[in-house]
Parts: C-alpha cells; structure tokens; sequence
C-alpha cells in the first residue's frame, strides 16, 4: 500500500539554520507606467475579479506589494492588482524587485497561485465573520462576494452554501454535461474528460475528438457557453446516445 504523504503540520520543521532572505524585500514605490503586466500569465483576471481588487484597494489600500523582475520590469505576482491599480487611476504602487530569470520567474508565478488555490475556506467561522461584519453596516459586496453567495452563509442555522442561480444573467447556459458524456457539433463527436474551474461564471469543458486516421484522441478547451451558444443557431447540442457513439477504442464491439 502506498504511503500517505504527511501533512503540513506533520512534516518535520525546517532545519534550525534555516532563514529567509529578509534582505531582498526592499518594498519600493514604482510608477504604474514602468511595470509591465505579464504577458505569459497563466493566471487570468475576469471583470468580478479585477474590481474586486479594486474595492479592496479603495477601502484598504495595498497592503501587498507586487514582485516585478528587475530585468524586464515585468510583474511576476500582483498582475490583477497593477490592473486595478489602473483602472482607479493610480499613479504608483508598491513593489519588490527580484533578480529571477526566465525559469524561476514563471515557476514562482505559478507556485504563487497555486499555494493560494490549495488553501480552503473555514464555512462556519466565515459565517460568523460575515454576520459581525454585517451587523455593523459594512458592505460585504466590497469584500468580493455577490449577494446570492452571501444569503447562504449569514443563515441562522449554518449548511455548506448552494448559491442560487444569478437573476442578471443574461445567457442561462443549459445545465453542464456529464463527465463521459457524448456532445456533438458540426457532426463530430466529442467526449467530456474533465470539467474544470466550476466556481467561475463560465466554466471550461476539455473535450476529446478521436482522430481515426492517427488513432488517438485530440483535445480542446472550450468555455461551456462557446458550446451552449451553437443552441442558440440552432445547432444539435444534445447528447449522443449510445447508438450514436463513434468507432473507438472505448467502444470495444466496434472495433
């Protein structure tokens, strides 16, 4: 049987020589002007999530300063807040300057994001933030939810939030398909092989298409409304039965 992989709190501690570079975080106003967003970011920022950081720049101000690459001035982690930064019309921000090259510049960008994704929310004890928070008449709306994310969490007797469906939206996409399901469009084809970053407004679908003449499958990522919108021109979108199912290697009767 494989070994579990310890947790953090079982982890043994750092070596006692251990020590961070305290030295290099020499936080500096720098001009928006100067700083460039990275281009090869594979963290993307949506409209909810750029003025979100907005609102929090408006009410707190930057308590985090951006980590730009001294050699391109381009920013490795901060790129949502330099945007927002911009969009308030700010004309300097707080950053730190690092030496990194091209490798080590992209992998902390990513390790920056993901050690945040990996983190989760404590529901109840975010319940009771929120119902403090609103007794005192502060606006949760600027910290980043919407009203029917909030409704679940101030309920009197606390349950896992289901949000409702948002009132504004102007595409209600049809429900998302089944993971293995069958969709097809202009008459080919595709599986669904994963489902992924179901918390955004539009969630992507990776879609496999076996390509008979190479015998193997060739992937594509596509937003579920890409998909639901070929409904709207009249397109078949519905699901393949399996009679309908393409020759395969999956499909071991048609081989």
């Amino acid at each position: 049987m494989p070994r579990k992989r310890p947790t953090a709190a079982q982890q043994a501690p750092p070596p006692a020589d251990f020590d961070l570079d305290l030295l290099a975080l020499r936080v500096q106003p720098m001009s928006v002007d100067q700083l460039q967003l990275d281009p090869k970011n594979a963290r993307k920022h949506n409209t909810r999530n750029i003025h979100a950081i907005a609102d929090s720049l408006r009410q707190f101000g930057q308590r985090k300063p951006l980590v730009v690459r001294s050699s391109t001035m381009v920013v490795e982690a901060g790129n949502g807040t330099l945007m927002a930064a911009r969009m308030l019309g700010a004309k300097r921000v707080a950053a730190i300057l690092c030496d990194d090259d091209e490798a080590s510049a992209i992998a902390y960008a990513i390790a920056d994001n993901r050690t945040g994704e990996l983190a989760q929310w404590d529901w109840p004890q975010l319940s009771d933030h929120l119902r403090e928070l609103a007794e005192q008449e502060v606006d949760l709306g600027e910290l980043g939810w919407r009203n029917y994310e909030i409704e679940p969490l101030l309920s009197a007797t606390w349950t896992p939030p289901v949000p409702a469906p948002k009132p504004d939206v102007e595409h209600p996409w049809p429900a998302l398909p089944r993971v293995g399901s069958w969709l097809r469009y202009d008459g080919k084809a595709h599986m669904v092989r994963a489902i992924v970053d179901l918390e955004l407004d539009e969630p992507w679908l990776v879609l496999a298409v076996w390509n008979k003449r190479q015998k193997r499958w060739d992937y594509r990522c596509k937003h579920w409304s890409w998909y639901a919108e070929r409904e709207d021109e009249g397109r078949d979108t519905s699901e393949w039965s399996a009679k309908d199912e393409p020759e395969g290697p999956w499909n071991k009767a048609k081989r």
